[in-house]
């Protein structure tokens, strides 16, 4: 059975991501924050990618998996 030591996420596993679109915020996140999203070009071809959403703007912050 699991339980909580901590409640604070481990500076460990805490990554920084800056909003460069949105409102310039620098976003703290960890790996349950991450999501996955897609671009389509005309011919169908998908482009994956990873994403968090920024706290203060709500746009999506593309950072690496």
């Amino acid at each position: 059975m699991t339980f909580v030591i901590h409640k604070d996420p481990s500076p460990q596993v805490v990554k920084e991501a800056v909003c460069r679109n949105g409102c310039g915020a620098t976003v703290g996140y960890v790996p349950n924050d991450i999501q996955s999203d897609y671009d389509s070009d005309y011919l169908g071809d998908k482009d994956y990618y990873k994403y968090v959403r920024c706290c203060v703007c709500s746009k999506q912050i593309r950072v690496k998996g």
